[in-house]
């Protein structure tokens, strides 16, 4: 299967877009699973466990307040990832996703 094929059986744009050889070094580590609606992928400040790259639907990204108010302030589609903060060096997110 050539690079270019491998690629495309991906629909997370992230995925798809990613270089051949650095595609080659997750995929091992990767598993396709459904999610139920409304699972909770990023606890905030919890370990981040896994990542997820959603192919279809769409994860919130919800803060909090100290009083306990919640608001969407983002979300992520088949274009992103969940667990972004470890691309930043954090283990964590401040965020539920």
């Amino acid at each position: 299967m050539s690079d270019l094929t491998k690629n495309h059986q991906y629909r997370n744009q992230l995925l798809r877009r990613m270089p051949a050889d650095d595609l080659a070094l997750l995929e091992p580590h990767m598993q396709r699973c459904d999610l139920p609606l409304r699972m909770m992928l990023v606890t905030p400040n919890i370990p981040i466990e896994a990542v997820y790259f959603i192919e279809q639907g769409i994860g919130s990204v919800v803060a909090s307040t100290a009083s306990g108010q919640e608001a969407e302030v983002g979300f992520i589609g088949f274009e992103g990832m969940t667990g972004y903060s470890l691309v930043m060096g954090d283990d964590r997110a401040p965020h539920a996703c």
